[in-house]
Formats: C-alpha cells, structure tokens, sequence
C-alpha cells in the first residue's frame, strides 16, 4: 500500500513539473538577491543549451518562474549550499527556452 501511494505521489509530482535540459558540475558561485531569488553559477557549463549570454553562464531559482515556490526555491538553495560546501557536482535541471535559465531541480548524490 506504501508504495502504491509513494508511485501514486511521484506521479503527480512528476507530471506537474517540467524538467527541460540539464547537466552535471560543481558550482562557481551562488548569488543570493534580497527577494530571496538566486543565481548560480558552475565551473563546467559551456555545452549547455543555456543562452544566458554571460561568461560564465548564470542559472536562476526564481519563485514562480518554471513552477519553483518558496519554500522549492529554499530547498533548492540549501542543496545548492551543500554542494558548493563540499565540492560535489550536481545535476540540474533549467528551462533552455528562457535566456534566464530557470532552474527548478538540482540533485545531488552521496
């Protein structure tokens, strides 16, 4: 019954979410603004349909931009932090149709 209702969760989770291009590498830099939106930026990012027109390229977590909310958006930052701590690559996931580069997934693995 619990995974019935785990699959049942994700799917819906799944469906809603749009996920778009993606790649893996570790961060450059993250830049918080007083709004609580972000940027970030990675140290190998050059083969990525992101249009950004910046060197290095800049992705944004932006609250309602690509279905990201307040408290993904946080989550996102805090996994974002984690990462940049340690030194670990990400994936991350990002809207190639904006020249903003909306992120809304990041992963990390252990």
């Amino acid at each position: 019954m619990k995974l019935k209702l785990f699959v049942f969760i994700g799917s819906i989770f799944f469906t809603s979410v749009a996920f778009g291009a993606s790649f893996k590498s570790t961060i450059n830099s993250i830049s918080p603004y007083g709004d609580g939106d972000f940027l970030i930026t990675f140290t190998d990012d050059q083969g990525t349909a992101c249009t950004s027109g910046k060197n290095p390229k800049t992705y944004r977590v932006e609250v309602d931009q690509y279905g990201v909310t307040e408290a993904g958006a946080n989550k996102i930052l805090s996994v974002a932090l984690a990462a940049a701590t340690t030194g670990k690559a990400i994936t991350a996931y990002f809207d190639e149709s904006s020249p903003k580069c909306y992120i809304n997934l990041i992963s990390l693995k252990f």
